[in-house]
């Protein structure tokens, strides 16, 4: 497996703010600020792991992922669904085609939300990243008109995309139909 490893629970886990030893959190501004060390030492931001399933009708998403030519990958809704407002920079995307199993994954490097879409918003997204979602600009007038039913965009910049050894997963309880799924560990799906 290339690119990079599936890191322990402990170390995906680790709070955002450590507390330093021997730091006690008394100080003369007394309980307060004791209570706000507290709780932010009680913060803590989890590595999600999220599975994209990709439609095989179109185009092969994942070749193009695999090959660099795509590294943005693109969910339209009419309704907020998964992974809105669920997915974050560092965050693990698993990647498969629909009816096969897993084989990629890659870090989420950046992630841009669009809402309340508009036909000249559409166009602006993909006339600025149309090329990066994997369509070419002579498929960008068709996009806009397939997504013009659409309300939400969620951009999804993807980096150190790798093969990873074929495994398949459960959806049982996420509905037969989805497409996206978030979970806090791959394992749980994995089968």
């Amino acid at each position: 497996m290339s690119g990079f490893g599936h890191a322990s629970k402990a170390l995906r886990r680790k709070p955002m703010i450590e507390k330093k030893p021997g730091d006690s959190g008394s100080s003369p501004l007394g309980a307060t600020k004791s209570l706000t060390k507290h709780l932010l030492n009680k913060i803590r931001v989890f590595v999600m792991d999220h599975l994209a399933i990709l439609n095989k009708k179109d185009k092969d998403w994942l070749q193009l992922i695999l090959e660099g030519k795509k590294t943005i990958e693109s969910r339209w809704y009419k309704n907020r669904r998964t992974p809105w407002n669920n997915i974050h920079q560092g965050d693990i995307v698993y990647l498969k085609k629909s009816g096969e199993p897993v084989t990629a994954k890659g870090i989420v490097d950046k992630v841009i939300q669009f809402e309340d879409l508009t036909e000249k918003m559409i166009k602006s997204i993909y006339d600025k990243y149309g090329e990066a979602i994997g369509r070419e600009r002579q498929e960008f007038e068709k996009a806009v008109k397939d997504s013009k039913n659409k309300r939400y965009c969620i951009l999804i910049f993807l980096k150190k995309v790798c093969k990873v050894s074929p495994f398949n997963i459960n959806k049982k309880g996420f509905g037969m139909m989805s497409a996206w799924i978030s979970v806090d560990d791959i394992s749980k799906i994995r089968r």
